[in-house]
């Protein structure tokens, strides 16, 4: 799926989407009133405004899901079911979306819209708040390996000499690793 959004939609990361150019409200307007032709398979653009329920995003699912078991024949990979791509599919999409929504102008207190630097400056503070949290957790997991490795070696060590402080590092060790 994800080989199929890179080649529709020229996005090869979620994040990209927030870049995404929705589809018109005319061309959309016209497709619900049974006027317009719909989504173009060969410019396909979500409706990024509403979930993958409306109309129009389901029609480029049904393009995307007949494009996604055209390559497969192509390639003659093993079959899926029509449900099981959809899934994945809508899936996608979702994380497209939510991506697409984050990069948004919000309202801000004052009852004016965020302009594109405020916009740029909020997903950069979420992104280095991520990014911290992911170190710190990073770092607390080798903290925690690294006390597993000393009191397993440590353990090891009294065992092996014969120590008269076995039960202790033993008992320690096994704190350390139901912690």
């Amino acid at each position: 799926v994800r080989e199929l959004f890179y080649t529709t939609f020229h996005f090869a990361k979620d994040d990209e989407y927030m870049l995404h150019v929705t589809a018109s409200h005319e061309a959309i307007s016209s497709f619900m009133h049974e006027a317009g032709t719909g989504p173009d398979p060969l410019e396909l653009h979500w409706d990024m405004t509403t979930t993958h329920n409306s109309k129009w995003n389901q029609k480029v699912i049904d393009i995307l899901c007949s494009q996604y078991t055209s390559m497969f024949e192509k390639n003659q990979w093993a079959s899926r079911s029509h449900q099981s791509i959809i899934h994945d599919i809508t899936k996608k999409f979702n994380q497209c979306h939510n991506s697409w929504r984050k990069a948004q102008p919000r309202m801000l207190n004052n009852g004016t819209r965020e302009t594109m630097r405020e916009v740029e400056d909020r997903l950069m503070d979420q992104t280095n708040e991520r990014l911290r949290l992911t170190r710190v957790l990073t770092r607390r997991a080798t903290k925690f390996e690294t006390r597993k490795k000393v009191t397993s070696a440590l353990l090891s060590d009294r065992i092996a000499t014969g120590k008269d402080d076995q039960a202790v590092w033993a008992y320690l060790h096994s704190l350390v690793e139901t912690l």
